[in-house]
């Protein structure tokens, strides 16, 4: 199951649950690509989860961070690279 059966992500959507920044803040700006934040910026990927019957946002946001904190995304990060994110569903 890819994240854009799951959640609704888009640049500046401001009722998003979090959002992953797309610019670095300092030297060298790879290592804030990714990260994620509770503060919204219009140029930032929102994400705004929908079917919260399967997940949850906060889950998610420490997922991201995890996947932030192991340089996932230190060489760039789009919409697309978020929406085509997968998950299994299901048992084992």
């Amino acid at each position: 199951m890819k994240l854009r059966e799951l959640a609704t992500v888009q640049l500046g959507l401001q009722d998003a649950d979090f959002w992953l920044r797309r610019h670095g803040r300092s030297a060298p700006a790879s290592t804030s690509l990714g990260e994620p934040t509770m503060t919204f910026n219009p140029e930032y990927i929102g994400i705004k989860v929908t079917r919260t019957d399967i997940l949850l946002p906060r889950f998610l946001y420490y997922l991201l961070m995890n996947f932030w904190q192991q340089g996932m995304w230190k060489h760039g990060i789009t919409v697309l690279d978020v929406k085509n994110l997968s998950f299994k569903t299901g048992g084992p």
